[in-house]
């Protein structure tokens, strides 16, 4: 069980992230997107497709 506390967010980024940027690109994506700075203990969730094409691939290998 992963227990997090109540001041934690989570970030998730809500259009697809070329995920080959490395790290100052997804920096950058994370300050200019997303709003935010890297270093004050949130999670940032970036994917690289669409989420629902990702949990209808999911849903058909099941």
């Amino acid at each position: 069980m992963l227990i997090l506390p109540p001041s934690l967010r989570i970030y998730l980024a809500a259009e697809p992230v070329d995920l080959r940027r490395r790290y100052d690109g997804l920096a950058g994506i994370v300050r200019s997107e997303l709003r935010a700075e890297l270093f004050d203990g949130h999670l940032f969730v970036l994917g690289n497709a669409p989420w629902d094409s990702r949990l209808s691939t999911k849903s058909r290998t099941n």
